[in-house]
């Protein structure tokens, strides 16, 4: 039998217990924390943390916005503030 971590579920195989751990978690809901919103009426749950901070980010209009320093330019996800850079003032 080859080194490594072996799914219980599927072929998949782990280099380290951890990263087993996350994928039994992600694909087959195995030892899953789950995280909720709790925003007003919203029954949103998710396996990762960083989907609600999204999701109030995006939904609710809760959590960072990036602001471009040379406009008035702002959004919620960083990504965005680099294509608008890009597009608009990387020749600045």
């Amino acid at each position: 039998m080859s080194p490594g971590h072996h799914c219980p579920e599927c072929a998949y195989k782990a280099k380290s217990s951890g990263t087993l751990k996350t994928h039994a978690a992600l694909k087959h809901d195995l030892g899953v924390k789950w995280w909720f919103c709790y925003k007003g009426s919203c029954d949103y749950k998710a396996k990762l943390n960083t989907s609600i901070i999204k999701l109030k980010a995006n939904v609710h209009d809760i959590g960072v916005v990036w602001k471009h320093h040379k406009c008035e330019y702002k959004t919620k996800q960083q990504g965005h503030l680099t294509n608008h850079y890009d597009r608009h003032h990387n020749s600045d």
